[in-house]
């Protein structure tokens, strides 16, 4: 019985200075997670040091693109002293970085004041003791979609217009900002609308009469459909699209 005893406080002591020598760091990203973006937004966030004294560390920042897992960016920040309590880390308070990867603008000659382009995405932050063991202090991940302020703007015809030409003009204006796009290009998508359907379900349901890609944001009836026919009702819907990436549907 005694055995029994000394090993389980030896369990509980094991246990109690394994909890004690976890680091008391806290990384709080404050990149918002969906809208414009700018980069060098992704490189802001909030950490908590609540060890007794203050610490010295390296920051190490990466950007992933979810839709193909490829890392567009990994950065360490210079030595960072961070004293007991909250600190705001910004871009400035990193300079100069390190790039270990780079690509889609994050070179370290281009400039990071300009927004992200429109996709799915995943940033990184992890703190490395900069003395030492070179120990993870803390880590934190957060996904964020870079979208426009508003997709494409239907023009011509207008919603709800009777039109007599079996094949009209289609125009639309572009998403804002058009900058957020490295290769805009649209897609058009028109359906007819049958008895008791909505424009929007018409438009997820129905089989399309045309669905065509363009890289202007307007197009004549293209020959090699059908003419619409007299008395149908139909709906129609842009999407702008970057690199296979949607940008927001009208």
């Amino acid at each position: 019985m005694a055995m029994t005893r000394f090993s389980s406080l030896l369990l509980v002591l094991s246990m109690l200075i394994s909890s004690q020598s976890k680091s008391q760091v806290i990384i709080v990203p404050e990149t918002q997670t969906d809208g414009v973006i700018l980069k060098q937004q992704l490189w802001t966030c909030l950490i908590q040091n609540a060890e007794a004294q203050a610490i010295q560390a390296v920051l190490v920042v990466s950007i992933t693109d979810r839709l193909n897992s490829q890392v567009l960016s990994e950065t360490s920040s210079s030595v960072i002293s961070l004293p007991v309590g909250m600190k705001r880390v910004t871009i400035q308070d990193q300079a100069p970085l390190s790039f270990g990867v780079t690509s889609l603008g994050f070179a370290a000659d281009r400039p990071l004041n300009q927004p992200m382009p429109v996709g799915d995405y995943q940033v990184c932050y992890r703190l490395v003791e900069y003395r030492g063991k070179q120990s993870v202090l803390a880590s934190e991940c957060i996904r964020f979609l870079s979208e426009p302020l508003s997709p494409p703007q239907l023009i011509q015809p207008e919603d709800g217009t009777t039109i007599i030409d079996p094949r009209p003009s289609l125009m639309w204006t572009p998403p804002t900002p058009v900058h957020m796009f490295t290769s805009l290009q649209y897609e058009l998508k028109l359906v007819a609308v049958y008895d008791n359907q909505s424009a929007a379900e018409a438009l997820q349901r129905n089989v399309p009469v045309i669905v065509m890609p363009t890289q202007v944001n307007s197009t004549a009836y293209p020959a090699s459909y059908s003419n619409l026919e007299p008395g149908k009702k139909y709906a129609w819907q842009v999407t702008a699209m970057d690199g296979g990436r949607p940008g927001g549907a009208k």
